[in-house]
């Protein structure tokens, strides 16, 4: 009896071929069972692209990145450049999902765009680099400065503009307790460092 192998799985192929020479299998049972062939087979062969390639963080550019990959289609632009700087040069692209690197003309960048995740990579040569941005978090991670304030990085309230005045960020929500109606505020790099009193009902 013949076993197909991939890694730690395998499919009785010849089992099933048997029972049709034996006469057991009617109409019925061939095609169930020859469904059941093609269906273990894809999964086999999924389990074995989705796990062959070894994905390493990059937290500056934030992004998941592996050797001997490649993401096909969905080009957004290409640019020549070393591949330690395909990811950086997706990262400031607007648009851009995913990429792969390759030899190609001394080292080319394809940077990609749409919807994707790392199940789509599919295996290349150990020439290629291909690398998937990671999902940012919506979630706001709040600091509690004080009994009567809380503050975050990364986050702004649209209009609702009281006053603003130039200091500097630890300071701006102390600005914001002292001035009448301010019940909000963002602080900004603006002139050197702006401080946004807004008013209003707001919540977190």
């Amino acid at each position: 009896m013949k076993i197909v192998r991939f890694h730690r799985y395998t499919v009785d192929i010849e089992i099933i071929l048997e029972k049709f020479g034996n006469g057991y299998c009617n109409k019925q049972n061939m095609d169930l069972n020859f469904w059941l062939l093609i269906v273990s087979l894809s999964l086999i062969i999924k389990c074995e692209w989705s796990n062959a390639f070894q994905w390493n963080l990059d937290m500056e550019n934030n992004l998941y990145w592996a050797i001997g990959c490649d993401f096909h289609e969905n080009n957004l632009k290409s640019e020549k450049m070393a591949g330690e700087k395909c990811g950086e040069a997706c990262a400031q692209t607007p648009g851009c999902s995913h990429f792969t690197w390759t030899n190609f003309e001394g080292g080319t960048c394809w940077m990609k765009t749409n919807a994707i995740n790392k199940e789509n990579a599919l295996k290349a040569n150990e020439g290629f680099v291909c690398g998937i941005m990671k999902q940012k978090s919506n979630s706001i991670d709040w600091n509690n400065a004080s009994k009567q304030t809380v503050w975050a990085h990364a986050c702004d309230w649209k209009e609702n503009d009281l006053s603003n005045s130039q200091v500097a960020g630890e300071l701006c929500g102390a600005e914001c307790l002292k001035t009448p109606e301010c019940t909000h505020f963002t602080w900004t790099t603006f002139n050197g460092g702006t401080c946004w009193m807004k008013k209003g009902s707001v919540s977190k």
